[in-house]
């Protein structure tokens, strides 16, 4: 809400414009308002400025309104629902000021709920109350924004509804003889009561609630509270009766007999009509206090029990609710209860009310079902409303202040993010027992309904009960105007007395604007002796304390009760004083001892906070173009723009916030610095830190939902919290705007103090792009902001390179120019400035400037929130990276594509080895100019889009654990791991060095793991494809897995890789059915083919259907004899090339020979009864011997040559138990294909992996390889373990480690084949290694950081859903192993959304582009979406 200057007049001139014949009624609503309140209507039509203007706007949000009052007039925006709201507050706004001028202030509004479900119960069962006054009950939620009606209709006291198959209800059933008025039970007033609505009644009800935008929820109180049923048909109880309708409150015995046929048909009859009447979504079946009782005794019940081997009584109401929940589904409609149904186990439809407590809510939720949170400690508005009983109209109980229930948050932190997101809202109760009159309902509900209010509107984090009590006075002003009764609170300040210089200073407001405040201070009664108070009252304190008295009248003439000040005596004082002093002395004492940081365990996919943020660095880039990371304390490191990896890059830039008037109110908008950079970091001896002794906010937390990051700030000293949102563009399908060189911040600022504040934003950098040496640095301008500036030369164009900071603020000063000077003088210069608040200016483009700063003044009202929007780009054209060798041979010459006839140019791709890389933004954009407009341009756009992305992947219900894992690794494509050339196509490292790639060239076998990239950006996947089938692969067929760069082709003087190799060939086949395109496979189909036939007479030339020959694999060493891990890869490739074959109409009869053969050879020789094993050979091959083969660091010295006599060549794992043991038989599933392998003896070897190989601590497992993934006690999968002896001496180089991207390829092989818990527990073992306390979530590495094989974890969406998408035949498969009821993400070639299973029913939520979906296949079956 932002406040102008200025006000607006509202006048019988005034005229209401809109075009939508949907508003009548609500134009309608708003004159009877104004008529009523003002005596003036207003005219439809437009006149000039005089005139309020209603806008119907779809794209918003369903609720949502914008209602700006200016000297243009009135416009208020929204949907049907929104422009309503916007009314209500409309008239909230309005200012009689006397002889008939009505005044409007100028105001901005943007407002919409926090939650869909906002809902007040009334209970009519107890007491009959009539339409005109349940109307009026409605006209009050309306006001308040309230949407749903909860009508308590049926009761043990009286059965309120017209039920025309069953007229005896309501001539028996709604009356009774007698009411208990007061606690105990033989009160009684001996008058009769009764009354119900008939069929007209409620129809003409709920369309009333429906043109105030209020849904009615119908409650039939089943199977207990049905005293009222049983006594007009006693033949549908236990016992047979006979009964008569209670006069007593409290819990009856008696139930509907859950035995009984007739009970089930009475109850669809009811139902059936209910349903007819009332058209929201939800029923509310009660289902609360039915006792078991009757249930036990009954031998229809019993029987029943038995029958459908039920436990016991619990079971059977749950049965009860079943058959409810399944008869209401197939009417349409869903089912609500009270908690209660939980027990005996849940329907698995119902949503539940949580009203004993929230534990019932945190149960549901936890289950995945919607929830409505209604704790009676907070939400029932029948209790007391004060302590003060003797005062307060006699009720059931219980304490509900206004200021407890305006305290609840429905969001418990019992719940995880994702299952808050089952509670659609809130709910307050008005139970009947003890309130007869309509007066005093009102009195009940109201102010707390208030409260209830805008805690189902308002965010939580504006919520302020002070500034709530100060609006409210106005509010109950109004309800007072209007006749309403209401209970007056307590005056403002009340309970707020304070003590200075030995008097009690009492400061009261009336807590209903206009009302007078009375007041004695000796105790008396200030209705018969008071005074009227008009100024503070300052009182001497005594032992005795200090005794004011008060209430309020109102304008009306209504009084409050009276209230008794809350003061000190001097005892209390004193002892206040004293524990205060005892306090800081044992904290300080305490202090000494504690960790500071949090010790409360994280859960997944949850915030970061204390000491799970030390080693947080989540990436901020595009795909391609270099990166920068956020730290969890919101400081950058990590800058890597140059195209290559640059770690420990922390440049000194930071934001920046100066508070006027406050001491240390200037800080750096970041947490403190992790100790652990303290020392021990390079250069750390020399006390090198560029910013790091500068003040921070001494609170923070960091949360992440990919690519969103998000850091919270606070200080004591610092009356400004601060919310910082950093991202960068990422959106399935489309690559190029995710491949972008920006970087987005938006800072949020919200004023904690009771008073307005002045401050300023800054942004300061070092010149971090400067090359010493080499070109001109220099900064130059730019609108809003600056540009560090570095030229290239001649001879070293790599050097060129800008990056731009700005906002789009019009106030933003720019200081191009720090103090120029030695030593420290620059940066202590900008720290005075920003101290001061002094916002230098200096001008771009001045020799030795060696850094920028920008800044933003704003101020801030009580509680106001500001945003400001920070934009970074950069631009480096050129670079130093070139690697691989040139073709030797002609023979090295990979084949040209041959273009199917359909086709003209299909590859257009030029492979020349000519200067160094380019990132393929440089292709697009010209200059920093161009990448900074566009990113301005399109920032809100390309921010919807990735906004789509993250919602629709959170609200995935997969387990949090692997929601983590799959979306940490996402960061790899945003990390130096990831290149994009010149031409757009994608070239990768394995991982990322401190200042150099890891092992380069789109390594195959290790990119074999990676499954993210073909599925969220195809294209993208399909290059590499392209680039090893048209340029690494020679005329012989042979692949090289390491591609040059720039791409082109290379000299092919090693070993292929046979995992890489092969599993090309079934990734074809993966882009093909991803992509759908037949031309494409035919392009590919002869390339693909060579290389099946190379690899056939390379690896088996004797056609024995395994690959025997050494072969070269990711575990950088060459296997010599066949094994269960590359033998898998062999016949998968084998399916593949006969799938892809038969289409293109090649003779694949060869190749199924061969696939039969090498499935009959793993599952005959290679498996050993429990897992898949190696046959170690070195004898009897084509290959030269071990001593003489080509190898990868494999040297025979003296010792190793008696080892290969003992046992054979060195780096094999023979008889021991592979992790990747059957990792090619994974490849074929997440390609799309069936798994050749017998299922059964794939399932027995993952078991064993996970019994043998899986470890929850390593504190006592030898490992003299590389450690530090995995060691001490840190849990993890080891890639290989001898359980039945036969370890080698020398064992394969990696095999006591542990990787994460072969942690995720079990773990989704598992799920695969249903071992889901046992797939989960490796996932959770894996993030707790990367839980930010020493590792960096956002970096699982292995040979460098970032490293591909982690995007194994991608592969779990399929592996517990199996949902996957054929292109070419438009076939959406599902094949879940987690249950009937989950959602969960699906990208594709032309679009992404939510899909999953509602009851077993198929649904697609298609969020962004297209899903072509002509068929649907469930578990093997075709099912209608």
């Amino acid at each position: 809400m932002v406040m102008g200057e200025g006000s607006w007049d509202v006048s019988a001139d005034t005229r209401i414009n809109y075009s939508n014949d949907a508003l009548t009624k609500t134009v309608s609503l708003f004159n009877n308002y104004l008529d009523g309140r003002f005596g003036v209507t207003l005219k439809k039509g437009s006149k000039g400025k005089n005139a309020i203007h209603l806008q119907i706007d779809k794209k918003m949000p369903l609720e949502a309104y914008s209602l700006v009052v200016d000297d243009k007039g009135v416009t208020i925006k929204g949907s049907e629902a929104g422009i309503f709201y916007g009314i209500q507050t409309l008239q909230q706004l309005l200012v009689d000021k006397g002889n008939g001028c009505i005044q409007l202030p100028y105001i901005m509004i943007n407002d919409e709920p926090r939650f869909g479900y906002r809902g007040l119960m009334l209970d009519v069962a107890r007491y009959f109350y009539s339409v005109e006054y349940v109307k009026e009950y409605i006209d009050l939620m309306a006001r308040y924004k309230i949407n749903r009606f909860h009508w308590h209709l049926t009761e043990d006291a009286g059965w309120r509804i017209e039920i025309k198959k069953y007229p005896e209800l309501t001539k028996i059933g709604a009356w009774r003889n007698s009411t208990q008025w007061g606690h105990n039970p033989t009160e009684q007033d001996r008058i009769p009561h009764g009354g119900f609505y008939t069929q007209e009644q409620i129809k003409e009800i709920i369309q009333y609630a429906a043109d105030r935008y209020i849904t009615i929820v119908p409650e039939i109180d089943l199977p207990g509270h049905t005293m009222s049923v049983l006594a007009t048909y006693p033949e549908l109880s236990c016992t047979g009766g006979p009964f008569r309708i209670p006069e007593t409150w409290g819990i009856k015995e008696e139930v509907l007999c859950l035995g009984n046929d007739k009970t089930y048909r009475f109850v669809e009859d009811v139902l059936s009509e209910v349903i007819d009447l009332f058209p929201g979504e939800y029923i509310h079946i009660g289902g609360d206090e039915a006792p078991k009782r009757r249930w036990k005794e009954c031998p229809k019940c019993q029987r029943r029990i038995k029958e459908n081997k039920l436990k016991d009584e619990h079971e059977l109401q749950s049965y009860f609710i079943h058959h409810l929940d399944e008869f209401v589904t197939g009417k349409g409609r869903k089912i609500i209860g009270w908690d209660e149904i939980l027990e005996g186990g849940l329907a698995p439809n119902a949503a539940v009310m949580s009203w004993r407590g929230e534990n019932g809510g945190i149960a549901a939720a936890g289950m995945g079902h919607k929830v409505v949170m209604a704790p009676n400690n907070y939400m029932y508005i029948d209790y007391y409303q004060s302590e003060d009983y003797t005062n307060e109209p006699l009720n059931i109980g219980g304490l509900v202040t206004l200021e407890h229930i305006y305290s609840y948050e429905p969001y418990t932190p019992k719940l995880t993010k994702e299952q808050c997101g089952y509670i659609m809202g809130v709910q307050a109760n008005v139970w009947g027992e003890f309130i007869h009159h309509p007066d005093k309902v009102n009195y009940m509900a109201y102010p707390r309904a208030m409260a209830l209010s805008e805690i189902g509107w308002s965010p939580a984090e504006k919520k302020n009960y002070a500034d709530f009590r100060e609006r409210l006075a106005g509010c109950l002003a109004e309800l007072d105007r209007q006749g309403v009764t209401f209970r007056i609170p307590e005056p403002i300040g009340w309970d707020k007395a304070i003590v200075r210089g030995g008097n009690a200073i009492v400061d009261l407001k009336p807590s209903v604007e206009g009302a007078d405040i009375y007041y004695t201070t000796d105790g008396t009664d200030p209705r018969l002796y008071g005074k009227l108070y008009t100024d503070t009252l300052q009182l001497p304190l005594s032992f005795s304390g200090v005794n004011i008295k008060c209430y309020l009248r109102l304008s009306s003439g209504r009084s409050s009760a009276v209230y008794t000040v809350v003061a000190p005596d001097i005892n209390t004082v004193f002892m206040t004083k004293y524990l205060l002093i005892c306090l800081v002395v044992c904290a300080l004492i305490f202090q000494g001892c504690w960790h500071h940081e949090s010790a409360v365990e994280r859960g997944y996919n949850e915030k970061y906070i204390g000491e799970y943020t030390r080693k947080i660095a989540f990436p901020i880039g595009g795909i391609g173009t270099g990166m920068f990371c956020i730290e969890g304390t919101g400081a950058l490191s990590n800058m890597s723009i140059r195209h290559r990896p640059n770690v420990f890059n922390e440049p000194t830039m930071f934001a920046a916030i100066h508070v006027k008037g406050y001491e240390y109110g200037t800080r750096i908008l970041e947490g403190p610095v992790p100790e652990w950079k303290k020392f021990g970091a390079p250069n750390s001896s020399r006390g090198d830190g560029s910013s790091w002794g500068m003040p921070r906010f001494k609170e923070y937390s960091f949360q992440s939902r990919f690519p969103f990051a998000e850091v919270e700030l606070a200080d004591q000293n610092v009356p400004i919290d601060v919310k910082l949102v950093a991202w960068n563009p990422f959106i399935p399908t489309d690559e190029d705007n995710s491949s972008l060189p920006v970087a987005g911040f938006e800072y949020e600022f919200h004023n904690t103090s009771n008073e307005e504040v002045q401050a300023v934003f800054s942004y300061n950098s070092m010149n971090f792009m400067q090359t010493p040496g080499r070109g001109k640095a220099y900064i130059d301008a730019a609108k809003n902001g600056f540009i560090l500036r570095q030229t290239g030369t001649e001879n070293e164009p790599f050097c060129q390179g800008d990056f731009m900071i700005y906002t789009d603020n019009p106030q933003t000063v720019v200081n191009h120019n720090w103090f120029r000077g030695g030593w420290f003088d620059p940066l202590s210069i900008c720290w005075d400035n920003l101290e001061e608040g002094r916002m230098e200016e200096n001008p771009a483009g001045l020799e030795g400037a060696v850094g920028a700063s920008l800044y933003v003044p704003f101020t801030l009202a009580p509680g106001e929130t500001r945003n400001i929007r920070l934009y970074m780009a950069w631009h480096v054209p050129y670079s130093q990276e070139r690697i691989g060798g040139i073709p030797r041979t002609d023979t090295d010459i990979p084949d040209a594509p041959v273009c199917p006839d359909e086709l003209s140019n299909c590859y257009t791709y030029e492979n020349n080895f000519e200067g160094n890389y380019r990132p393929w933004y440089s292709s697009r954009f010209g200059s920093i100019q161009d990448v900074a407009n566009y990113w301005l341009d399109n920032y809100d756009a390309l921010k919807k889009n990735t906004q789509l992305f993250t919602d629709a992947f959170y609200d995935s219900t997969l387990p949090p654990e692997v929601k983590e894992a799959v979306a940490a690794n996402l960061s790899i494509l945003k990390s130096t791991t990831v290149l994009r050339q010149y031409d757009g196509r994608m070239w990768n490292w394995e991982g990322s060095h401190d200042n150099w790639g890891s092992c380069h060239g789109s390594c195959t076998h290790v990119w074999n793991y990676a499954q993210a990239v073909s599925h969220l950006f195809p294209k993208l996947e399909r290059t590499l494809r392209e680039t090893e089938f048209f340029v690494s692969q020679d005329k012989r067929g042979h692949q090289v897995f390491r591609t040059n760069l720039p791409i082109s082709p290379t000299v092919h003087d090693f070993h292929s890789a046979a995992d890489g190799q092969l599993g090309g060939i079934m990734k074809v086949y993966r882009e093909w059915r991803i992509m759908g395109d037949i031309n494409w496979l035919k392009m590919m189909y002869p390339a693909v083919k060579k290389s099946m036939d190379y690899c056939i007479r390379t690896w088996d030339p004797r056609e024995v259907g395994a690959v025997e020959e050494p072969h070269h694999n990711t575990y950088d060493i060459e296997f010599w004899g066949a094994n269960g891990m590359i033998t898998s890869f062999y016949v998968g490739a084998l399916q593949a090339i006969c799938l892809m074959g038969k289409t293109v109409g090649d003779d694949i009869s060869r190749y199924e020979e061969l696939m039969n053969k090498s499935k009959a050879y793993l599952e005959s020789k290679l498996f050993d009864g429990e897992y898949f094993i190696q046959n170690i050979q070195w004898t009897g091959l084509d290959a030269p011997d071990p001593v003489d083969a080509q190898s990868f660091v494999t040297h025979y010295t003296p010792e190793a040559l008696k080892i290969l006599q003992e046992e054979g060549p060195k780096y094999q794992y023979g008889k021991g138990c592979l992790s990747d043991g059957i990792l090619g038989s994974w490849m074929t599933l997440v390609c799309g294909m069936p798994e050749v392998v017998d299922r059964l003896k794939v399932k027995s070897h993952l078991i064993s992996v996970h019994k043998y190989n899986f470890k929850k601590s390593l504190s006592n497992h030898v490992n003299p390889q590389r450690s530090t993934f995995a060691l001490g006690e840190d849990g993890g999968l080891l890639l290989c373990t001898w359980p039945k002896g036969g370890k080698l001496k020398l064992p394969f180089v990696y095999s006591n480690e542990v990787w994460t991207g072969i942690e995720y390829q079990v773990a989704a092989h598992l799920m695969f084949e249903g071992e889901v818990e046992k797939g989960l527990e490796i996932v959770r073992t894996c993030r707790d290694r990367y839980n930010g306390r020493v590792r960096n979530p956002f970096n699982e590495y292995e040979c460098g950081a970032w490293y591909a094989r982690a995007m194994a974890s991608y592969a779990m969406l399929e592996g517990l859903t199996g949902i996957r998408y054929d292109a070419v035949d438009k076939i959406l498969y599902i094949d879940s192993r987690i249950g009937d009821d989950f959602t969960s993400f699906l990208s594709t070639e032309t679009g992404f959304g939510n899909v999953g299973l509602k009851e077993g029913k198929p649904f697609i939520d298609v969020k962004y582009g297209v899903i072509d979906v002509q068929k649907c296949i469930v578990s093997g079956k075709e099912i209608q979406l």
